[in-house]
């Protein structure tokens, strides 16, 4: 298959990505571009989130991709990460928000 053109991504984001994640640790530099590369069934919002993580520690994502966030993290590795983002994502689910009666 061919190279993909899509956004361009630093390459010390990459780097710092594929140093949390033991799979991305092997993939070769004219991989990360190619159309079926490491990113090729990614949504734009997990790619985002996932760099944003690598560079600050800090993983933010909102509620509805969270279920997809944790089969990245865990197919990719990153079984302590995956289970605690569902850990977090079961935490508020418990939580019950207030209900409201009408009169």
């Amino acid at each position: 298959r061919g190279l993909c053109s899509g956004l361009p991504v630093p390459r010390e984001a990459l780097v710092s990505l594929a140093s949390q994640c033991p799979r991305l640790q092997d993939v070769a530099d004219h991989e990360w571009r190619r159309v079926d590369g490491p990113f090729a069934d990614f949504s734009m919002e997990l790619l985002r989130c996932l760099l944003y993580w690598a560079s600050t520690g800090r993983l933010l994502f909102e509620r509805q991709r969270a279920s997809r966030l944790h089969e990245w993290l865990a197919s990719w590795g990153m079984g302590k990460l995956s289970s605690s983002v569902q850990r977090f994502v079961k935490k508020l689910a418990d939580q019950r928000p207030a209900r409201i009666r009408r009169r």
